[in-house]
């Protein structure tokens, strides 16, 4: 289960523990906010994924993904694509 406080206690709840897993913050009894360890959002960011635009690919971007291949394993479904 979660551990749960109110927003007003934030401030005090941070000056006197550790936040070693995810807390929820309630306003006026309402799921407000999560507040995680930075070392979990550190990981969550380095980990996920962001889509991108195609004017925002760099030229080396546009020649990797011209140049890759998919997997042999799914060599299976290569019928599929053949005109």
């Amino acid at each position: 289960m979660m551990m749960e406080i109110d927003a007003n206690a934030v401030s005090d709840f941070l000056s006197q523990h550790e936040v070693a897993e995810p807390i929820m913050i309630k306003r006026q009894g309402i799921p407000h906010a999560v507040m995680i360890p930075y070392e979990i959002f550190q990981a969550m960011h380095r980990d996920s994924r962001r889509a991108l635009r195609v004017e925002e690919l760099t030229d080396e971007d546009l020649e990797a993904i011209f140049n890759s291949r998919p997997p042999t394993e799914h060599n299976q479904y290569n019928d599929e694509s053949e005109d």
